[in-house]
């Protein structure tokens, strides 16, 4: 485990460093699925040629007897890898969640509880030529911060996300 904790940060050190830039953003408003860690509902919109937001509303859980849904709001900067293959772009941000909890274990002793999330991002993103469809795989480590059963650091989220591009 400590050496793929290694081979990441080695590899978000050589993405950091990179300086490559294109010359527009592929899309304008993109919405679909984020599947991983947790399930989430996507959109992502462009601000600005290499920079776009993403707004997520995600669950994670049972559905009998623990669940989390949250809301999110990231920053996400976009840079080209069309030297690698065209339409390919890795992506670093920030951004910030909240969680609502509710855990029933059947026995009477129920916890309610709402907590933040501040959320790092790093990923890949591939946008198809000829089709309106955007990919994602991302990390997404994660500081919870909130009821004391929940304040920890989630190194367990991310996901694959597919979306519809708008207007394409």
């Amino acid at each position: 485990m400590k050496t793929i904790r290694l081979y990441l940060l080695a590899l978000l050190g050589v993405l950091l460093l990179s300086t490559a830039r294109a010359d527009a953003q592929a899309y304008d408003l993109a919405g679909g699925v984020r599947f991983g860690y947790p399930n989430s509902l996507s959109l992502k919109k462009s601000i600005g040629e290499l920079s776009v937001l993403e707004a997520t509303l995600g669950h994670r859980g049972s559905f009998l007897f623990y669940n989390r849904f949250n809301v999110g709001l990231a920053y996400q900067r976009l840079n080209p890898l069309d030297d690698v293959v065209e339409g390919l772009h890795w992506y670093w941000g920030a951004g910030g969640t909240v969680y609502f909890y509710n855990f029933n274990s059947g026995f009477g002793n129920d916890l309610n509880s709402i907590g933040f999330g501040a959320q790092g991002f790093f990923g890949l993103e591939y946008n198809f030529e000829d089709i309106p469809l955007n990919l994602t795989l991302d990390w997404v480590p994660t500081i919870v911060l909130g009821d004391d059963y929940f304040n920890r650091f989630q190194a367990d989220t991310g996901g694959l996300g597919i979306r519809y591009i708008f207007g394409y």
